[in-house]
């Protein structure tokens, strides 16, 4: 005769089941790294990302890859591994609750974490009185949102990317209107390298950038290593008369951009 199972019997019975689930009992430091290899693959694809889209090239260690790196290896391989090690705790009732709880604040941590990289990001790469300057991502957007602001018709950077990050020129402002331009930025208004009403294709305005061009043997004796630099990288290339060569600012640094007059293009960054 088939005896009734009370209703405390059963709790008993189904606690027990919950706490034999092969999830729960699995030791700490597999679980561990088994996190930690997830997190690095995850890891892994953010920086592909980094190398070859938001900051490629030179632009990686001048505008701010190495900063977004670190914080990303923070937030991914640090973050989520460190608490599983610190509070999973195999055995236990709430393992699955602990485990859920610390995937969602990786989740939440890394998701904040490529959205802060992504925004500093470099959306261009503007030739802006004189020299070329980087403008990020975040950057275009909140000047952008203040020129409209202020009834001025924007363009997105995009619009110049045939691939990679574009490169742009920024038109002159007429000097009658300059010292009105500087107290604006004065005041906190965008500086003419974010003004994207200005923007307009860098290959067609090689002319009158020529003027602003950097000459080895004029630059003054301080800066007699960049100098030898700027000559060595035109003994090599195979058709140095094409080469030109301007002053770059990046967030992080400083150095020159080097652009081919055939190919009409920067075909490299020298810091």
């Amino acid at each position: 005769m088939k005896m009734a199972t009370s209703p405390s019997e059963k709790n008993n019975i189904t606690a027990t089941g919950l706490f034999h689930l092969p999830l729960l009992t699995i030791g700490k430091p597999r679980v561990f790294l088994t996190h930690l290899g997830i997190s690095f693959g995850i890891f892994l694809t953010i920086l592909g990302f980094m190398l070859f889209s938001w900051f490629p090239g030179p632009l990686f260690h001048l505008d701010g890859g190495w900063q977004g790196l670190r914080l990303m290896a923070a937030v991914d391989i640090v973050l989520g591994p460190t608490l599983t090690l610190l509070f999973y705790k195999p055995g236990r009732r709430s393992a699955l609750l602990d485990l859920s709880a610390i995937a969602c604040v990786q989740i939440l941590a890394l998701g904040w974490g490529v959205w802060a990289v992504f925004h500093q990001s470099t959306a261009a790469l503007v030739f802006s009185e004189g020299r070329f300057v980087t403008l990020s991502y975040q950057a275009h957007q909140q000047a952008n949102a203040e020129l409209e602001a202020n009834g001025i018709q924007t363009q997105s950077t995009r619009a110049f990317a045939e691939s990679g990050v574009p490169h742009i020129y920024a038109r002159p402002i007429a000097a009658e209107y300059y010292g009105q331009y500087l107290a604006s930025v004065l005041n906190g208004n965008p500086e003419h390298h974010e003004h994207s009403h200005r923007y307009a294709p860098l290959a067609e305005n090689l002319q009158a950038m020529e003027r602003f061009q950097v000459l080895p043997e004029q630059l003054p004796p301080e800066k007699a290593v960049h100098a030898k630099r700027l000559e060595a990288y035109t003994a090599q290339h195979h058709a140095p008369e094409n080469l030109r060569f301007y002053h770059l600012k990046t967030r992080y640094g400083s150095g020159f951009a080097v652009i081919d007059q055939q190919k009409r293009t920067v075909i490299d960054l020298l810091h």
